[in-house]
């Protein structure tokens, strides 16, 4: 399990590394840091609160899980790493322990129900085993398959045959990557020879060679090596190409146009790559690839190996062949007739820049299959994403509005996140059809029948501004605030039904509705308070996890200090503290919110209300409302002392936790920096946070604010107290130390006697420091 508590970082291991070497004592701290644990959190439901007698179908039913190592920070460290000569050298004696982790770290994934025999993550944390500019954004765990790979090169490069060995160790491994790993390693034709190469390759009845999860190791391995083997070995390897993939890796209800199109490109991929390379094919396998290269001409090898991975994760610089679509409009409507699917990637038409640049062309080509009943959804899809610009905006709704009122539900329904999309840019430009507007809001509402819910999702606010109710929602919502309404006013008589529809928690796909609605509680509540008391805020309340964490979600993201609205959600809103697990990535704004109410409370809370809620809140919500205390101290400028006076003191004497048990060195942390927040009012913060102050991990940040604020000048004698508090026997940071006891050294000389200034002294010199 991944322990909460500090554990040695792999930059200070880097440092005794760059010093010592590799040690027995270095290589098992090594292990150590780079051990794969097991990090945990809370499950969030999303399909309904689930009863106790339901029976868990899966391991996330229980418990969320993720894969981290012990030590954080390790790829960012890698690369100081290969800067070191000894790191090298130290490689082969590491090769095994890299290995045994990274076998660790699937078999903690298998364990969990991540992965098995055929399928591992390892293809989309890592896509490629060799450095490629596909291996973006790659998660901690995936070091261990890079530092596996260059401890076996420089394995190889002073003792080949281990390396074989190695190699050949790793095709009976079950998981995938390793599989990839020792293809890899074949593409080495210094350790593994082509013959044993294409043995491995067709090994259980080819899979490997067309799994799509070995794709990029095993193209590159038919590249690099197979063009060297003899006669025999050639045929055999040609043969195995021509039959194709075996039918059972693929679902069973795949069309049979679709194998068929699926088997003659894998083919032609694999034949056209063998005589990229220069390599003589037979009679049999060259008529063949030119019999498929004639029956495709759009099919063509990609730049920088991108057809050798399933997934490309591209820039949008790379292009393929445009297809040039008819200038002329009946043309171009007969071409949309025998065209109306866009054709695969990455050969492209030019129907998306036509709809930008030619609007009346496009458009009408699509207004006269329109009226003969044909609706090509590809390229209605299209051509609403392009009319979202704009210069697009008007000319496509006043013409374009009336042609989709009139398509039937079935033509709207693929077509649900464009359209949405659309209307919601729409919304703030559009001059007419105003009840065409609504009415094609209330139809997309109507008929999206999209799962809409994902018991694994943690932003339900994402999710909802990119789905197409919340995008019709948002819609309606500005469409709305277009007309700046007063407040009392009322919601219109045209959207407040809608509004209500969509507050009805029984309709499950509207939840994406609720959450932005939950967004604008409070201008709902300045113009209509009665609809919202009525309709919005009872999903607020947490006898309904799933629709209560919805709705806080979304009111967090924007959410501020309204008094009169806090007065009617004071209940909900003090029972959040207990829910805070559930509200994933807007959680921060609850306690934030929390500190900013318990500061201004007015009459609305009382102090034993506020001070049960903030006990209520977990480490990292404590850890929050300290560092909103420490914000609002520092925008409090040259008023400062009153503000800690009149506002942060009172609050961190009546309000804040008293329990001991509470104090964390990530507290402590956020603590020391209200500390120096306080400015002038330093030695009364001192004095009232000192039984929560402790070393925190990395005290440099602290004794850098502290420079920064002048205090050491001003207070010398509390800034030594505060140091001799925040600095630990594991500070590793002499320069850091050094400079703080300098500036204290300056102001005030007499206190180089004190007995905390010659503690401080001696912890710097075994750092290897000496003051000036």
């Amino acid at each position: 399990m991944k322990s909460p508590q500090p554990i040695l970082d792999i930059h200070d291991w880097r440092s005794r590394f760059r010093r010592d070497g590799l040690t027995a004592a270095s290589r098992l701290e090594l292990r150590d840091l780079l051990t794969p644990r097991v990090s945990l959190r809370k499950p969030i439901p999303w399909h309904g609160d689930r009863k106790e007698s339901d029976k868990p179908e899966r391991i996330k039913d229980l418990v969320d899980w993720n894969i981290v190592l012990s030590s954080m920070h390790v790829r960012s460290e890698l690369p100081g790493l290969s800067e070191i000569p000894r790191w090298t050298e130290a490689l082969p004696d590491l090769l095994d322990d890299f290995n045994a982790l990274l076998r660790d770290a699937l078999d903690l994934m298998h364990d969990l129900g991540g992965d098995d025999e055929v399928y591992d993550r390892s293809l989309f944390d890592q896509p490629s085993i060799e450095d490629h500019s596909q291996n973006r954004n790659c998660p901690d765990w995936t070091a261990l398959i890079e530092l596996t790979r260059d401890a076996w090169l420089a394995t190889a490069s002073i003792a080949p045959e281990r390396a074989k060995i190695v190699a050949e160790s790793w095709r009976f491994v079950k998981y995938r990557v390793f599989k990839r790993l020792a293809f890899f390693a074949a593409s080495r034709e210094a350790i593994i020879s082509p013959g044993q190469g294409l043995d491995w390759l067709l090994a259980n009845d080819h899979w490997w060679l067309w799994s799509p999860g070995t794709r990029r190791e095993a193209l590159r391995l038919l590249v690099t090596s197979m063009p060297k083997l003899d006669g025999d070995r050639s045929i055999e390897l040609e043969q195995a190409v021509l039959s194709g993939p075996p039918r059972s890796m693929y679902k069973e209800d795949l069309e049979d146009e679709r194998w068929v199109r699926i088997v003659e490109h894998e083919v032609w991929l694999r034949l056209a790559k063998l005589n990229e390379t220069g390599m003589a094919l037979s009679t049999d396998a060259g008529e063949k690839l030119k019999e498929l290269t004639s029956s495709h001409p759009d099919w063509q090898l990609q730049e920088g190996d991108r057809d050798e991975f399933p997934v490309w994760m591209g820039d949008g610089s790379e292009l393929g062949r445009v297809i040039h679509t008819p200038r002329r409009r009946r043309e171009l409507v007969d071409w949309l007739r025998q065209h109306p699917e866009t054709p695969e990637w990455p050969n492209e038409d030019d129907w998306g820049g036509r709809c930008r640049d030619e609007f009346p062309v496009t458009a009408c080509a699509l207004y006269a299959l329109a009226k003969d009943g044909n609706w090509p959804v590809d390229r209605w899809r299209e051509a609403l994403q392009t009319w979202w610009e704009e210069k697009l905006l008007k000319p496509s709704w006043r013409r374009m509005a009336p042609v989709l009122a009139g398509a039937e539900d079935d033509v709207l329904r693929p077509l649900a996140h464009s359209l949405g999309r659309w209307l919601q840019t729409l919304s703030k430009t559009r001059d007419r059809h105003e009840a065409l507007f609504l009415d094609l809001c209330r139809r997309s509402l109507r008929i999206d029948d999209q799962d809409d819910v994902d018991e694994d999702a943690d932003d339900p606010v994402t999710r909802a501004i990119n789905h197409p109710v919340g995008q019709v929602t948002e819609a309606l919502l500005d469409w709305w605030h277009r007309s700046a309404p007063d407040a009392g006013q009322g919601i219109p008589d045209d959207i407040e039904p809608v509004f209500s529809e969509i507050c009805d928690s029984s309709i499950e796909r509207f939840r994406h509705g609720r959450v932005l609605l939950a967004a604008r509680t409070i201008s709902l509540f300045r113009v209509d308070r009665e609809w919202t008391e009525r309709h919005l805020f009872p999903l607020f309340d947490w006898q309904c996890k799933i629709e209560a964490r919805a709705a806080w979600e979304g009111f967090l993201w924007t959410a501020r200090f309204y008094p009169p609205l806090m007065k009617s959600i004071k209940n909900p809103f003090l029972d959040t503290a207990h829910h805070y697990e559930f509200l994933g990535r807007h959680a921060a704004q609850y306690p934030a919110l929390l500190t900013l109410v318990a500061l201004e409370h007015g009459d609305i809370f009382t102090m034993k209300e506020l001070t049960a809620a903030t006990a209520a809140l977990p480490e990292e919500g404590l850890q929050r409302t300290a560092d909103t205390l420490e914000g609002v101290l520092d925008g409090s400028d040259d008023r400062r002392p009153e503000y800690w006076r009149n506002r942060a003191l009172p609050y961190l004497r009546k309000v804040w936790p008293k329990s001991s048990d509470r104090r964390t060195p990530s507290i402590s942390e956020s603590l020391g920096k209200v500390c120096i927040a306080a400015g002038d009012a330093f030695p009364e913060a001192l004095e009232q946070l000192r039984p929560w102050l402790q070393p925190p991990r990395y005290p440099g940040y602290l004794m850098n604010r502290l420079e920064k604020s002048r205090i050491y000048d001003k207070f010398p004698r509390d800034a030594l107290d505060f140091l001799d508090l925040i600095v630990g026997e594991e500070h590793p940071w002499g320069k850091d130390l050094k400079k703080c006891l300098e500036q204290i050294q300056a102001a005030e000389p007499g206190l180089m006697e004190d007995s905390r200034f010659r503690k401080l002294r001696d912890r710097l010199r075994q750092l290897g420091e000496e003051l000036e």
